[in-house]
């Protein structure tokens, strides 16, 4: 899942007319082949079978309500990459992630709650054209002795190619979209740094933090629907290998800057604005299981 994200508002609740649930998930099944060049080159490369859905709830300033639900796409792209071994103990990686053009297509359910708003009542075909990014990672590891592994990470995500956020709905009677929302993100940038402590022959400790840039340009493209702010990472975990078999655990804790908001979105005849201030953080669990035939 290279891309992901849920916010979910209490019904009613202030700003509910510029977003009340949203929910975006993007699944990429990879087949991937590589192909060792030298002793020290190895190269790469996959077909990124990506599959994007996503469901938009929202309410009306005259207590109408909107409701897109599974609008979803199918689409491809490709990866590729490269590892170099110049040292036995020295290790780089870079690698590159085509963005993904989505043509999302579901239905809408609403209630206009009164003719001014131009919403329809019941249910009728949607659809909203997104890109998803494209990456490039850069990383490097250092083992010092037999114990100690030091590895660095930097990302680039081309984040301006999520311009507008355009919803159009079959038989809308005004001209454009039906809902609008002008993100005018910026490219990011994403640095990490960590340490592996090889504390006995199966057993791996792993610490790391990281600084993650934020894509929102400033407070008046910052959305209901995506209030992020810029963050720094702090994690740590571990691995147990025995035989065929290898369990790894992690966890991370995200510090979120506050973030303030004062977009304007919705349609040019009936614009939403909405003023206000986030203050986030984020707890991450992950679990990985392996066994090699």
């Amino acid at each position: 899942t290279p891309f992901g994200l849920a916010t979910d508002y209490r019904n009613n609740w202030f700003a509910s007319a510029q977003g009340q649930y949203s929910g975006i998930t993007v699944v990429d099944l990879t087949p991937a082949v590589s192909y060792q060049l030298t002793d020290m080159l190895t190269i790469g490369a996959g077909i990124n079978l990506q599959y994007a859905v996503a469901h938009l709830t929202g309410a009306t300033y005259d207590n109408g309500w909107t409701d897109m639900k599974h609008a979803d796409d199918m689409s491809v792209g490709y990866t590729v990459g490269l590892t170099l071994q110049p040292w036995k103990t020295t290790r780089f990686g870079l690698s590159y992630r085509s963005p993904v053009r989505h043509k999302l297509q579901g239905k809408d359910e609403g209630n206009a709650g009164s003719a001014a708003t131009y919403f329809l009542d019941g249910k009728h075909d949607v659809y909203a054209k997104i890109v998803t990014p494209e990456t490039i990672i850069f990383s490097a590891a250092q083992d010092i002795g037999s114990q100690w592994t030091l590895s660095g990470t930097a990302r680039f995500t081309r984040w301006d190619r999520f311009h507008h956020l355009d919803i159009y709905q079959d038989n809308y009677p005004l001209p454009g979209p039906m809902n609008s929302v002008h993100e005018h993100w910026r490219n990011t940038w994403f640095f990490a740094a960590g340490a592996d402590y090889r504390f006995c022959k199966n057993l791996i400790f792993r610490f790391g933090t990281a600084y993650d840039q934020t894509a929102i340009k400033s407070p008046k493209y910052r959305t209901v629907r995506i209030p992020d702010q810029r963050r720094i990472w702090t994690s740590l975990g571990a691995s147990y290998q025995r035989d065929n078999w290898q369990l790894d655990v992690g966890y991370a804790h995200l510090f979120v800057r506050k973030a303030y908001g004062a977009a304007v979105t919705g349609s040019a005849t009936y614009p939403v604005a909405v003023q206000a201030s986030w203050k986030t953080q984020s707890n991450i669990l992950g679990v990985q299981f392996q066994y090699k035939f």
